[in-house]
């Protein structure tokens, strides 16, 4: 009779450990999963960063490619400008005299 009831409680204190045991084991899987959440947030928050510095990249690059047309196209009006400005006659002295004279008449 002692004998069995040492058996019985020695299979409670077995079973109990057992619940611990299983209670730990699901308390570190818990655990595991908030952790696995956390870190699938922080993954989207950094796939969200990434994108938002890649589109203000692409509009910088844009920025810059329109900047190069507008001087381009300034450089080329400057250019334009001077081929102009050297096919137009050069008023001498002569002809400012001449112009001078008219005015009076």
């Amino acid at each position: 009779m002692h004998f069995d009831a040492y058996r019985y409680q020695m299979n409670a204190y077995r079973s109990q450990m057992n619940a611990y045991r299983s209670q730990k084991s699901v308390y570190s899987y818990q655990k595991d999963a908030y952790s696995w959440q956390k870190n699938a947030y922080s993954y989207q928050k950094d796939a969200y960063s990434w994108q938002k510095n890649a589109y203000r990249s692409q509009k910088s690059v844009y920025s810059l490619h329109f900047d190069a047309y507008s001087w381009q196209k300034s450089v080329y009006s400057y250019q334009k400008d001077s081929y102009s400005f050297k096919r137009t006659p050069i008023v001498t002295k002569k002809d400012a005299h001449s112009y001078q004279k008219n005015a009076y008449n």
